[in-house]
């Protein structure tokens, strides 16, 4: 009778476990992660004076009265880090290609295997060194960031442009003023913004990440105004050009926020 109890109680017990267990696993017997559909959607935007995400060709207003029309931005992201409060990060962003040429300017990483809370990002307008030594001519997907079909590469002595800002100024008083402003060589930046948010586990959580047009030429700090009126127009990365190239490269980082 004792044995014949016991082996009740163990087919009882077998049976619950079973049934506790069902949701713990797919139908190839696989552990199920609840985590495992996190994703961060990461969008990139830029904006004049506030405006909605801009348009190539069209006029946008400064805060300084001024005008702009913006003909081409390109840019580099690498190295996209999150932080959250423990100051445990994840590196999700390996590399990515902001082109008001396109549309795609959207990013989703797998964010299961990390924590969901986030309290800050960091990443580099630019390349990491690695990536700066490709030859894009042994690139045969054109969907690569770093293929040719991009524009990006100058040559094999100076490698990738990081940053390609072209577009016209018209004044208060009606002049019209080209800019023209490619950096790369040792002219990255590195970019940190807080943006606490609380990923939720099994979804596509979207993040938008705002670049600031107006804060290239006049940044919080006024030391670094961009001053186009007098000349400040044209930095390729040359020596002439160091110190429009290295401000520019350092106002261009800044100009981020998260929203």
């Amino acid at each position: 009778m004792k044995i014949r109890c016991l082996i009740q109680y163990l087919a009882i017990a077998s049976f619950f476990f079973l049934i506790g267990s069902c949701n713990q696993f797919d139908n190839s017997g696989i552990p199920i992660n609840p985590d495992k559909d996190t994703k961060l959607s990461v969008a990139f935007e830029a904006v004049v004076n506030n405006s909605n995400d801009i348009t190539l060709g069209k006029y946008y207003s400064l805060k300084n009265g001024d005008s702009i029309v913006i003909e081409r931005l390109d840019f580099y992201v690498s190295s996209m880090t999150s932080f959250n409060s423990d100051s445990s990060k994840a590196l999700f962003g390996p590399l990515s290609f902001y082109s008001k040429f396109n549309s795609k300017n959207t990013f989703i990483f797998d964010y299961s295997k990390y924590q969901k809370e986030i309290l800050r990002l960091s990443f580099i307008t630019g390349l990491t060194a690695e990536q700066n030594a490709t030859d894009p001519s042994t690139i045969s997907d054109a969907s690569n960031p770093l293929s040719a079909s991009k524009q990006m590469y100058w040559t094999k002595w100076t490698k990738y442009r990081f940053v390609v800002f072209e577009g016209r100024i018209k004044n208060t008083n009606g002049s019209i003023i080209p800019f023209s402003y490619h950096t790369g060589l040792v002219y990255g930046s590195s970019s940190v913004i807080k943006c606490p948010m609380t990923l939720t586990s099994g979804s596509v959580n979207p993040m938008s990440i705002v670049l600031h047009i107006d804060k290239i030429f006049y940044p919080d700090n006024t030391a670094l105004n961009i001053d186009y009126n007098h000349g400040e127009t044209q930095a390729h990365s040359d020596p002439n050009d160091e110190v429009l190239s290295s401000k520019f490269a350092t106002n261009f980082g800044s100009a981020y926020t998260v929203k």
